[in-house]
C-alpha cells in the first residue's frame, strides 16, 4: 500500500514539520504499508536541521525584518543545513518502511535510489540532473554545476523519512541571499560560492502534477506496489489530534527550536479502525 498525500495548501510551518514525524509513527503499524509520497508548500520559513545554531545560520542583523515579514523558524527532525522555504520551493516527503525494505537502512544507499527516483521524473521534463555529494541535486548551467534541490532524512519508528525541496523560481534567491548566512559547512562543488551564485531553479514551464505522477510511479515500480490511495478521513482525524499535541508540546517549543532539546513528553496511541 502506498499512501499519497499531494497536498499544496499552505498549512502552518510548524504543522508541516512535525507531521513528517506524526506520519512516520503513524503508519509504521500497518502491515501493508509500503511507503508515502507527499507533496508541501510553506509560507515563508526559515527551517533549521537538527543539530543546526541559529546564529551561525541565520543573520542578526536580519532578525527585525523576519519579525516583520512574520518569517517562522522551525526545526525539523532530520539533519543537513538550515533551508528557505517560500511559495517559489515545492517540499516532497517519502516514507518507507525499514522492517519490509531493509535496503534503505544505509544511509548513501537510500540516497542514490530516491535521488535517482527524483532524477528520473525531473527528466521526463527534460531537466537534467546531477547527484552532487550525498544528497544533492544540481544542473549545469554556464559550465557551473547549480543546486537546485537538497535533501535530508531520519529514521525513526522503524521508518524511513526522506525529505527535499525544489526550487521552482528565481525569485527565491533574494530571499535566500538575505536571511541565511553562509552555511558553516558546504560541499566541495560550492566552492564558496554564495547563494545567488551556487543556486537555480527549475524551468519555468516546469510542471508540478507531472512531476508528481512521474516520482509516484517511479515509487510503484520501484516496490511493485501499484495500490495507492489517500488517507481515510478517520486517519486524518486521528493524526489531527496527536499533530496538535507534537506541535504544542515540542515543535514550537523555544527548547526545541533555539538548542534542538526534543522531549516527547506523552506515549500515542493510536486505533487502525477505518
Amino acid at each position: 500500500m502506498i499512501i499519497e498525500i499531494p497536498d499544496l495548501k499552505l498549512r502552518n510551518p510548524y504543522i508541516s514539520i512535525a507531521i513528517e514525524e506524526v506520519l512516520a509513527e503513524f503508519y509504521s503499524q500497518f502491515e501493508d504499508f509500503t511507503c508515502l509520497l507527499r507533496f508541501w508548500i510553506n509560507p515563508p520559513t526559515i527551517v533549521l536541521g537538527r543539530t543546526c545554531k541559529i546564529y551561525e545560520n541565520i543573520p542578526v542583523e536580519s532578525f527585525v525584518r523576519i519579525a516583520e515579514k512574520n518569517i517562522k523558524i522551525v526545526r525539523r527532525l532530520s539533519g543537513g543545513g538550515t533551508v528557505y522555504h517560500s511559495y517559489q520551493n515545492l517540499n516532497y516527503t517519502i516514507i518507507i518502511s525499514l522492517n519490509k525494505y531493509k535496503k534503505f537502512t544505509s544511509i548513501p544507499d537510500s540516497y542514490q535510489i530516491l535521488l535517482g527516483m527524483v532524477q528520473r521524473s525531473l527528466m521526463k521534463q527534460d531537466i537534467e540532473t546531477n547527484i552532487v555529494g550525498l544528497s544533492d541535486l544540481a544542473i549545469m548551467q554556464n559550465s557551473q554545476l547549480k543546486k537546485i534541490s537538497g535533501n535530508s532524512q531520519f529514521r525513526k519508528y522503524g521508518m524511513l523519512v526522506h525529505h527535499g525541496t525544489l526550487l521552482l523560481h528565481n525569485s527565491i534567491l533574494n530571499e535566500i541571499q538575505q536571511f541565511l548566512k553562509h552555511p558553516p559547512k558546504e560541499p566541495d562543488y560550492r566552492s564558496k560560492r554564495n547563494h545567488m551564485e551556487f543556486l537555480a531553479s527549475v524551468p519555468e514551464n516546469f510542471d508540478i502534477s507531472l512531476f508528481y505522477d512521474c516520482l509516484l510511479n517511479e515509487l510503484k515500480n520501484y516496490f511493485q506496489d501499484y495500490n495507492s490511495r489517500f488517507i481515510y478521513k478517520n486517519e486524518f482525524i486521528q493524526m489531527s489530534r496527536i499533530l496538535k499535541e507534537k506541535v504544542k508540546k515540542i515543535y514550537k517549543t523555544s527548547e526545541w527550536i533555539y538548542s534542538g532539546n526534543y522531549q516527547n513528553q506523552s506515549k500515542i496511541a493510536y486505533s487502525k479502525q477505518i
